[in-house]
Protein backbone atom coordinates (compact mmCIF):
# COMPACT_ATOMS: atom_id res chain seq x y z
CA UNK A 1 0.00 0.00 0.00
CA UNK A 2 1.27 3.47 -0.86
CA UNK A 3 -0.43 6.63 0.41
CA UNK A 4 0.59 10.06 -0.85
CA UNK A 5 -1.27 12.91 0.79
CA UNK A 6 -0.54 16.20 2.47
CA UNK A 7 -3.67 15.95 4.59
CA UNK A 8 -3.27 12.61 6.40
CA UNK A 9 -2.49 12.82 10.10
CA UNK A 10 -2.53 9.06 10.65
CA UNK A 11 -3.22 5.87 8.73
CA UNK A 12 -6.69 4.38 8.29
CA UNK A 13 -7.83 2.12 11.15
CA UNK A 14 -8.40 -0.72 8.69
CA UNK A 15 -4.67 -1.06 8.11
CA UNK A 16 -4.49 -3.06 11.35
CA UNK A 17 -6.74 -5.68 9.75
CA UNK A 18 -4.18 -6.53 7.05
CA UNK A 19 -2.00 -9.14 8.77
CA UNK A 20 -0.34 -10.16 5.47
CA UNK A 21 0.68 -6.62 4.46
CA UNK A 22 4.39 -6.70 3.56
CA UNK A 23 5.10 -3.16 2.34
CA UNK A 24 3.66 0.18 3.41
CA UNK A 25 4.53 3.68 2.19
CA UNK A 26 3.28 6.98 3.52
CA UNK A 27 4.62 10.19 2.03
CA UNK A 28 3.66 13.78 1.56
CA UNK A 29 4.44 15.82 -1.52
CA UNK A 30 7.73 17.75 -1.41
CA UNK A 31 6.23 20.77 -3.13
CA UNK A 32 3.56 21.39 -0.47
CA UNK A 33 4.19 24.70 1.34
CA UNK A 34 3.93 23.02 4.72
CA UNK A 35 3.87 19.35 5.64
CA UNK A 36 1.12 18.03 7.91
CA UNK A 37 2.54 16.70 11.17
CA UNK A 38 1.66 13.02 11.55
CA UNK A 39 0.34 11.38 14.71
CA UNK A 40 3.24 8.96 14.59
CA UNK A 41 2.30 7.14 17.80
CA UNK A 42 -1.02 6.18 16.23
CA UNK A 43 0.65 5.17 12.97
CA UNK A 44 3.02 2.75 14.72
CA UNK A 45 0.27 1.39 16.96
CA UNK A 46 -1.77 0.41 13.89
CA UNK A 47 1.18 -0.87 11.88
CA UNK A 48 2.40 -3.01 14.79
CA UNK A 49 -0.56 -5.32 14.11
CA UNK A 50 0.70 -6.02 10.59
CA UNK A 51 2.93 -8.96 11.52
CA UNK A 52 4.16 -9.61 7.96
CA UNK A 53 5.31 -6.00 7.39
CA UNK A 54 8.90 -6.07 6.08
CA UNK A 55 9.27 -2.69 4.34
CA UNK A 56 8.16 0.65 5.78
CA UNK A 57 8.55 3.93 3.93
CA UNK A 58 7.81 7.04 6.01
CA UNK A 59 9.90 9.35 3.89
CA UNK A 60 8.77 12.96 3.78
CA UNK A 61 5.87 11.89 5.97
CA UNK A 62 5.63 14.93 8.25
CA UNK A 63 7.46 13.28 11.15
CA UNK A 64 9.72 16.08 12.42
CA UNK A 65 10.61 14.24 15.59
CA UNK A 66 9.91 10.90 17.20
CA UNK A 67 10.02 10.74 20.94
CA UNK A 68 11.46 7.68 22.61
CA UNK A 69 7.89 6.78 23.58
CA UNK A 70 7.07 5.96 19.94
CA UNK A 71 7.18 2.20 19.88
CA UNK A 72 8.79 1.59 16.51
CA UNK A 73 10.60 -1.34 18.14
CA UNK A 74 7.34 -3.36 18.02
CA UNK A 75 7.95 -3.84 14.31
CA UNK A 76 10.69 -6.40 14.92
CA UNK A 77 10.01 -8.15 11.61
CA UNK A 78 11.02 -5.06 9.57
CA UNK A 79 13.87 -5.51 7.12
CA UNK A 80 13.77 -2.06 5.51
CA UNK A 81 12.99 1.29 7.16
CA UNK A 82 12.99 4.59 5.29
CA UNK A 83 12.71 7.73 7.44
CA UNK A 84 14.44 10.11 5.05
CA UNK A 85 13.28 13.69 4.55
CA UNK A 86 11.56 14.21 7.91
CA UNK A 87 13.83 16.74 9.71
CA UNK A 88 14.50 14.25 12.53
CA UNK A 89 16.99 15.59 15.08
CA UNK A 90 17.94 12.17 16.45
CA UNK A 91 17.56 8.53 15.57
CA UNK A 92 14.47 7.19 17.37
CA UNK A 93 15.57 4.84 20.16
CA UNK A 94 13.16 2.10 19.05
CA UNK A 95 15.05 1.71 15.78
CA UNK A 96 17.85 -0.01 17.69
CA UNK A 97 15.44 -2.81 18.69
CA UNK A 98 14.96 -3.74 15.03
CA UNK A 99 17.81 -6.25 15.13
CA UNK A 100 17.02 -7.86 11.75
CA UNK A 101 16.94 -4.55 9.88
CA UNK A 102 18.92 -4.68 6.64
CA UNK A 103 18.25 -1.21 5.22
CA UNK A 104 18.02 2.01 7.22
CA UNK A 105 17.60 5.31 5.40
CA UNK A 106 17.95 8.38 7.62
CA UNK A 107 19.10 10.76 4.89
CA UNK A 108 17.92 14.36 4.53
CA UNK A 109 17.23 14.93 8.23
CA UNK A 110 18.86 17.04 10.96
CA UNK A 111 20.41 14.19 12.94
CA UNK A 112 23.25 15.46 15.09
CA UNK A 113 25.00 12.26 16.12
CA UNK A 114 24.98 8.50 15.77
CA UNK A 115 24.40 6.84 19.17
CA UNK A 116 26.56 3.89 20.22
CA UNK A 117 23.41 1.71 20.03
CA UNK A 118 23.86 1.70 16.26
CA UNK A 119 26.01 -1.40 16.82
CA UNK A 120 22.83 -3.36 17.67
CA UNK A 121 21.90 -3.24 13.96
CA UNK A 122 24.50 -5.84 12.97
CA UNK A 123 22.54 -7.09 9.95
CA UNK A 124 22.55 -3.77 8.10
CA UNK A 125 23.47 -4.02 4.45
CA UNK A 126 22.56 -0.41 3.65
CA UNK A 127 22.90 2.62 5.93
CA UNK A 128 22.08 6.02 4.48
CA UNK A 129 22.92 9.09 6.53
CA UNK A 130 23.43 11.53 3.67
CA UNK A 131 22.45 15.21 3.95
CA UNK A 132 22.35 15.40 7.75
CA UNK A 133 24.27 18.65 7.73
CA UNK A 134 22.48 20.98 10.13
CA UNK A 135 24.43 20.74 12.41
CA UNK A 136 27.29 18.61 11.08
CA UNK A 137 26.75 14.91 11.79
CA UNK A 138 28.97 13.39 14.50
CA UNK A 139 29.90 9.92 13.20
CA UNK A 140 32.33 9.00 16.01
CA UNK A 141 30.21 6.14 17.42
CA UNK A 142 29.67 4.70 13.96
CA UNK A 143 33.39 4.56 13.19
CA UNK A 144 34.27 3.27 16.67
CA UNK A 145 32.06 0.22 16.05
CA UNK A 146 32.32 -0.20 12.29
CA UNK A 147 33.69 -3.74 12.56
CA UNK A 148 30.31 -5.09 13.80
CA UNK A 149 28.74 -4.31 10.42
CA UNK A 150 30.11 -7.32 8.58
CA UNK A 151 27.20 -7.36 6.11
CA UNK A 152 27.35 -3.64 5.25
CA UNK A 153 27.46 -3.09 1.49
CA UNK A 154 26.36 0.55 1.19
CA UNK A 155 27.19 3.44 3.50
CA UNK A 156 26.11 6.91 2.39
CA UNK A 157 27.54 9.89 4.26
CA UNK A 158 27.68 12.47 1.49
CA UNK A 159 26.70 16.05 2.28
CA UNK A 160 26.89 15.60 6.06
CA UNK A 161 29.45 18.38 6.62
CA UNK A 162 31.19 16.00 9.02
CA UNK A 163 34.89 15.65 9.54
CA UNK A 164 35.29 12.01 8.70
CA UNK A 165 38.42 10.09 9.56
CA UNK A 166 37.95 6.66 8.05
CA UNK A 167 39.34 4.13 10.52
CA UNK A 168 41.82 1.41 9.60
CA UNK A 169 39.43 -1.39 10.61
CA UNK A 170 37.12 -0.59 7.71
CA UNK A 171 39.54 -2.50 5.51
CA UNK A 172 38.62 -5.72 7.34
CA UNK A 173 34.96 -5.62 6.31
Amino acid sequence: IALFSSELKTVPAGIARLPKLKKFSLSQFWFEPQLTVMNIEDVFEKLSRCKALKVLHLNTAGVPDMSDSVNIGKLKQLRELYLDGNALRKIPAGVFNLCDLQTLDLGINNIRSIPKEIAQLRHLKTLKLNSNHTPPLDTTNLWNQIEVFEKLETLELWSCQAKIMIPEQIATL
